[in-house]
């Protein structure tokens, strides 16, 4: 980590890398997570705010009342990210300019405050600044963005400066890329230890080749390139393009020439794929030869899955059991061993339904989506089966060369009732597939989901009892995605062990 002076300084910088993110997401329409990251800047505002309040209550005030008027103007994304970016960013830096002052010579070296309260350095062998001396996480930003596709396992930079992209290239590839770092200068390692933020990258990410003598440095760099290889990336700091542009023997324009990489919107599905890819996995035909039942529990997080404990019970070994992996840590702690679990999420919110719990999977095969997030999957102790599925693949639309496509998507009990069908179900039950707020409660006891589905505008719908029951438009929408898979296999008789949820059409209701 940065020096323990810094470090305050650094996590007030860090918000306006957080503000600009959140930006980044509305200008996709992604609001809810730009609302996230706003949620999260600002608990982090509320502090700098403290701090300023101390010497300039005016100026204080005034930024929270622009962060106040973001907030009541949510709805109106054009407005908020107009408002973040010309008002709440500027107020940020004009704080961190009058308070976080740095300018220091060390050994031929000038390290400097930017604007944003980063530091920024100045090489005594070319006389420049290594980083933008305004914000040089901004700009490390800018140039990841560039450079990075989701593809890339390996990037090679020559040149550390103060770990800056190296960092943000990290930060991108949601901790999936590994970075080699060639530097010929020792002292410049420690400067971004010490006063960069090389030490925030995971360090089992993070490989540095260090050669004092730099001829040998450019040699074993140059060995490392591969430019057939779309998985590796290079890169060259401006800093080094200076330093030794007559070192690389009449390859130096076409080398710069090759640095030349798009960027994708949304990579993290990009990320899942190649890094699932890398785990031992078996096929749904071997899966479909060790595991077969005419009757099968599709079992999901809903409050019938309180209800219907006795049932579950009783069931196991006569009939199967398909949880999602939303109920991985309540069937842990119910000492229930399911058949099969599905999951679908390409996003890390997965993590909160098996950590902890990675025991339980061990002897319990999974199918999930090829682009399921990956820091999931590697949790995953059992046997996995990856498939593709509509939504995963929607992209593409095209029949994946591996199997074909599964015709699922909203919901990951769609998922379940696809994999059940396709292992021989008859009859399905459907357990916590309330889609409603029975008795005000979304969610069976012991979710990790908490309360965040009520969050929505709810509506009346009819329930399963004969009378009408809260829900919220996504849940409604699910029910009538699977609805839609119900039909498509009227062959199967389904069951709805829901006592107060919403009406499913097409499944019997076993409790009237």
């Amino acid at each position: 980590m940065a020096e323990q002076f810094l470090e305050e300084v650094y996590s007030d910088a860090l918000i306006l890398d957080d503000l600009r993110e959140c930006v980044r997401f509305l200008s996709r329409y992604d609001v809810r997570r730009a609302l996230r990251i706003f949620n999260e800047s600002m608990a982090k505002l509320q502090k700098l705010l403290s701090k300023y309040a101390e010497s300039d209550s005016g100026e204080a005030t005034r930024l929270q009342n622009i962060a106040l008027d973001i907030v009541n103007n949510w709805n109106d994304q054009s407005y908020v990210s107009g408002t973040i970016t010309g008002k709440l960013i500027p107020g940020i830096y004009a704080y961190m300019a009058r308070f976080t002052g740095i300018e220091v010579e060390d050994r031929g070296y000038l390290l400097k405050s930017s604007d944003s309260g980063f530091l920024t350095i100045k090489s005594a062998d070319t006389g420049r600044y290594m980083h933008d001396v305004h914000d040089p996480m901004e700009e490390a930003g800018r140039v990841a963005a560039a450079i990075y596709d989701a593809e890339m396992e390996n990037i090679i930079i020559l040149g550390c400066g103060l770990g800056y992209l190296p960092y943000k290239i990290w930060k991108l590839s949601d901790g999936a890329v590994s970075i080699v770092i060639y530097e010929d200068n020792s002292e410049m390692i420690d400067y971004a230890r010490h006063y960069g933020v090389l030490d925030w990258i995971n360090q089992d990410n993070l490989t540095i080749r260090h050669n004092p003598d730099s001829d040998v440095l450019i040699g074993e760099f140059l060995d490392d390139i591969d430019f057939n290889n779309k998985s590796k990336c290079i890169y060259i700091t401006a800093e080094k393009k200076w330093k030794f542009r007559g070192k690389f023997d009449g390859q130096f324009d076409y080398i710069v020439d090759c640095l030349q990489y798009g960027w994708e919107l949304d990579d993290i599905v990009k990320i899942n794929r190649w890094k699932n890819k890398k785990l031992p996995h078996k096929s749904f035909d071997s899966l479909k030869k060790d595991i077969n039942s005419d009757e099968w529990i599709v079992l999901a997080a809903g409050p019938s899955f309180d209800d219907n404990m006795e049932f579950i019970r009783k069931s196991l070994g006569v009939r199967k059991i398909v949880a999602v992996n939303t109920v991985i840590k309540r069937v842990k702690d119910e000492a229930i061993k399911p058949d099969l679990f599905v999951a679908a999420d390409s996003f890390d919110q997965l993590l909160e339904h098996i950590d902890g719990a990675e025991d339980i999977t061990e002897a319990v095969p999974m199918i999930c989506d090829r682009v399921t997030s990956w820091k999931f999957t590697y949790k995953y102790k059992g046997e996995i089966v990856f498939i593709s599925t509509s939504s995963g693949e929607s992209m593409k639309k095209e029949k994946d060369k591996e199997g074909d496509n599964w015709d699922v998507s909203g919901t990951v009990s769609c998922m379940a009732i696809e994999a059940a069908a396709r292992l021989g179900a008859k009859k399905i039950y459907l357990v916590g597939l309330d889609l409603a707020f029975p008795g005000g409660n979304d969610y069976a006891k012991g979710m990790p989901h908490g309360k965040l589905a009520k969050s929505d505008n709810t509506m009346l719908v009819k329930s399963v009892d004969g009378g009408m029951v809260e829900t919220a438009p996504t849940f409604n929408l699910f029910r009538q995605i699977i609805e839609g898979k119900i039909q498509q296999y009227s062959n199967i008789e389904f069951i709805n062990m829901s006592k107060h949820g919403a009406f499913i059409k097409g499944a019997k209701n076993n409790a009237y």
